[in-house]
């Protein structure tokens, strides 16, 4: 036990670090608790006469009975820690003035909405829109809640919340309009108008160095070949007819919708309009609908790496 000194010390010092920097939460409160605990059953066995076994699950009970009820619980805790920090952030960035949110005087770093947005995220998710009646009015709580349907996930309540806040929410120093990678969802329609075409292809797409990601479909008088090529943002649909030796091929680039789409979601279920194409070629009318899609930035230029598409089709008369 005197060995396992050293090493309570720097569990408790890893925690702390933690904690300084990022608040408590719900994890960090039980890192902290067991080391508490350790501490305890270290110290007992160090200076006891009496070496008791039964102490090591009595600490853990008393432990487990703190940190799931009352002022003290990992709950209740977490939330003061979070809200506290929260509220220290707005202040920092001029956002919140003797109790009032308001506009910031300067543009807010992209560390600081980073910070921010990353506490937002937290709250939200672990107790809920309410927590932050505190700043915001409860009519704005309300309708923001209730333009987001749960399907939706939280990220729109998230995204929402930010703004009424005063700055855009940016969810991962990796994801969203300042990031390198780029990760889109499509809202589910609730069906597909397909009037005027013949056909609807789904298709699925992955792109690598060297994989060919396309997809063949044989319909009743042409083939119609779907792919993404390899390190670019470009999906390519060609169009073969029996007896004709012209390849028709429709090249739709996503990068400029995408970069326009970054900067309004960020990220959450977008309309399903919004990544609809309409091309044509030779004597063929297509109608691309983008349901999801991943990808990252290399030296400014977007490489797809997957795509989740429909693609409605039709042969001129």
């Amino acid at each position: 036990y005197r060995l396992m000194v050293p090493l309570v010390i720097m569990l408790f010092l890893a925690i702390r670090r933690r904690i300084i920097d990022y608040g408590v939460t719900e994890p960090r409160y039980v890192v902290v608790s067991l080391a508490v605990g350790l501490s305890i059953v270290v110290l007992y066995f160090m200076l006891s006469r009496r070496k008791d076994i039964r102490v090591v699950p009595i600490t853990l009970f008393c432990l487990a009975i703190v940190g799931a009820y009352g002022p003290l619980s990992a709950s209740s805790i977490s939330t003061w820690s979070q809200t506290s920090r929260l509220e220290s952030l707005l202040i920092e960035n001029g956002l919140l003035k003797d109790g009032v949110i308001q506009k910031p005087e300067t543009e807010l770093s992209l560390d600081a909405r980073r910070s921010m947005s990353s506490v937002i995220a937290y709250l939200n998710d672990s107790r809920g829109p309410e927590v932050f009646a505190k700043w915001l009015p409860d009519s704005a709580l309300k309708v923001a809640v209730a333009n987001y349907p749960a399907k939706e996930g939280s990220y729109a309540v998230n995204d929402t919340i930010a703004r009424l806040f005063g700055f855009e929410y940016n969810w991962s120093p990796y994801f969203g309009p300042e990031g390198n990678f780029v990760s889109m969802w499509v809202e589910e329609p609730s069906y597909l108008d397909v009037a005027g075409y013949d056909k609807m292809l789904s298709c699925n797409f992955t792109s690598g160095d060297k994989a060919d990601s396309a997809e063949t479909f044989s319909l009743e008088n042409f083939t119609c070949r779907a792919s993404l090529l390899p390190k670019s943002s470009v999906a390519l649909i060609s169009f073969v007819v029996p007896g004709d030796t012209t390849n028709w091929e429709l090249r739709v680039d996503l990068a400029e919708r995408i970069e326009q789409l970054r900067g309004v979601y960020n990220p959450r279920s977008i309309p399903q309009d919004s990544l609809r194409f309409d091309r044509s070629v030779g004597a063929f009318d297509t109608r691309l609908f983008v349901r999801s899609l991943y990808g990252e930035k290399h030296d400014g230029k977007l490489e797809l790496t997957s795509l989740r598409a429909q693609i409605l089709v039709r042969k001129k008369s």
